[in-house]
């Protein structure tokens, strides 16, 4: 095969990956499986090295990490782009909703949350820390990138 065809099939399951990663990240209640260590994110940089490792069954260190990594910056990235929409498009009733409902559920939470939501940089914080959850998700698929290249290729 030639290299570019390999490089065709890393992108190929680069996106796979990172795009189950980033559609799961995304569905009420199956996302939640992200606050466990970032789970679908580590999922979809394990399958992105198992999808490449049919095609190259002994893919390199810098395989798994590319793979990993950018299976992780595209499942957060498309994560980050939903969010940051949501953020953008938030009005200040809505934002009042949703503190209502947390304070239902978790009463002291008002009074802690009230004055960071009140703030007028309120939105840049939270699309700050969107960038941070890229950034944090590119990191945890470049680890399960590497630990799925230990687990999927095949042994010499």
């Amino acid at each position: 095969m030639t290299e570019t065809s390999e490089f065709q099939q890393l992108l190929r399951s680069l996106l796979i990956g990172g795009g189950a990663a980033g559609v799961l990240s995304i569905v009420p209640l199956i996302n939640l499986l992200n606050l466990v260590f970032m789970g679908w994110i580590l999922i979809g940089a394990a399958l992105s090295v198992y999808l490449f490792c049919k095609y190259k069954p002994h893919p390199t260190v810098g395989d798994a990490l590319i793979l990993g990594a950018g299976s992780g910056f595209v499942g957060g990235g498309l994560f980050a782009l939903l969010g940051a929409w949501s953020i953008l498009h938030l009005d200040e009733e809505r934002l009042n909703q949703i503190v209502e409902r947390a304070a239902a559920i978790l009463p002291s939470f008002s009074e802690e949350i009230q004055p960071w939501v009140q703030n007028p940089h309120f939105k840049a914080w939270m699309l700050l820390a969107l960038c941070a959850f890229v950034l944090a998700a590119t990191l945890a698929g470049a680890a399960s990138g590497l630990v799925s290249r230990l687990i999927f290729r095949q042994r010499e």
